[in-house]
């Protein structure tokens, strides 16, 4: 499953580096110093800027570990562990020069702060935000101006004179992208792809992008190209229309450079559509040309339709097509029986996390994993 591409991870910190967490990987405490025991310990508690990382983790983790529906853990908290036992692993950081140890474990901790900032930002947008702030995340008055827009319901007449003030925010924190975009229009690279992506989105002034979620959409995608930062899927569930920004655009390797949700992280974990996922995956024959680039975005995003609706969106939901049965489709290697047991996980998951009645949430999980077996295994 798509998840954000990484800041470039230095991946070495000292073997003994993950004690906060890996005795208690659920906890979001973060080092008492006034009871450090250990030499590492000691080491973050003497370094002003590596305890106050190791609180910044500890805060963002807090939020990060309850799924975006508020109910029960997330990925987050496999991620987590993966990311303390990697740590643990490594031991060049204690290994280098005294004066340059401290930076290094910094590295580490910024990089994975990063991608909690984003898991965590739609409940808590300011301690997020921050985050990004504080790295000098070019993209972060986007993502300060997608909390305000997410802030109100989807659909809401952002002209009403009551949103003013949240207006001119918005307005103001997009303005340099809209004064930019013409002047890209001519670069061969990043901002050729950014000026054509703000052409097809047809979002001429800050005021357009507010008329609807999926002018938003078009708009983020736009100034986030190669930004490698994802859209958070808190996001997404309150406002469906923001995962078009995730669409395949070039159906060439570009698409890669979109926008991508970190819902495989946010989501609650959902381990029986994590197997059919992986049976598509793994049996996913070779393609060659690059429009199957496009072919592998829309699979994405089918995988995401499944995991981040709203509870309208499975209220609303009428099957438009007919709908693959388990023995009916065609991919190589993938059990009628896995089907069968995601339809199942995924219909409890709605009624569990969205409080939808057991019929809808069947009709919704069968007519959205049928899409994901429709896209899966593709080459165009």
């Amino acid at each position: 499953m798509p998840i954000m591409k990484k800041a470039k991870h230095l991946l070495t910190v000292l073997a003994l580096l993950a004690p906060l967490a890996l005795c208690h990987p659920a906890k979001a405490k973060g080092i008492d110093c006034s009871k450090a025991s250990t030499s590492v310990d000691k080491f973050k508690c003497t370094n002003a800027d590596l305890k106050a990382q190791d609180d910044v983790m500890a805060r963002l983790y807090a939020v990060a570990r309850v799924n975006m529906y508020g109910k029960g853990p997330s990925g987050e908290i496999a991620t987590q562990k993966k990311w303390l036992h990697t740590a643990a692993q490594q031991a060049q950081c204690m290994a280098m020069a005294a004066d340059k140890r401290a930076g290094c474990i910094i590295e580490e901790y910024k990089s994975r702060n990063l991608e909690l900032a984003f898991s965590a930002m739609p409940k808590a947008p300011d301690a997020a935000l921050q985050v990004l702030r504080d790295q000098n995340i070019d993209t972060e008055p986007y993502y300060e101006a997608l909390t305000i827009f997410t802030s109100e319901p989807d659909g809401t007449d952002w002209l009403a004179p009551a949103l003013s003030t949240k207006r001119e925010k918005i307005e103001k924190l997009v303005a340099p992208a809209f004064a930019a975009k013409d002047k890209n229009k001519d670069e061969e690279s990043d901002g050729h792809f950014n000026s054509l992506l703000f052409e097809d989105a047809s979002v001429a002034t800050p005021d357009d992008i507010l008329k609807s979620s999926r002018n938003f959409a078009g708009f983020f995608r736009a100034v986030t190209y190669d930004a490698q930062t994802p859209l958070p899927c808190g996001y997404v569930v309150s406002h469906q229309g923001l995962l078009d920004a995730t669409n395949s655009y070039f159906g060439a390797t570009s698409d890669n450079f979109i926008v991508q949700t970190d819902c495989d992280v946010t989501a609650p974990t959902a381990p029986k559509f994590s197997a059919l996922i992986k049976q598509i995956n793994d049996k996913w024959p070779q393609c060659d040309g690059t429009i199957r680039f496009a072919a592998y975005r829309e699979f994405a995003v089918a995988v995401d339709r499944v995991l981040s609706p709203s509870a309208r969106a499975i209220e609303d939901f009428k099957a438009t097509a007919p709908l693959i049965k388990e023995e009916e489709h065609s991919l190589i290697g993938v059990s009628p029986k896995v089907i069968t047991a995601a339809k199942l996980e995924m219909t409890n998951y709605y009624m569990k996390y969205l409080g939808v009645t057991q019929t809808k949430a069947a009709l919704f999980a069968q007519g959205k994993i049928a899409d994901v077996l429709a896209h899966g295994q593709q080459c165009e």
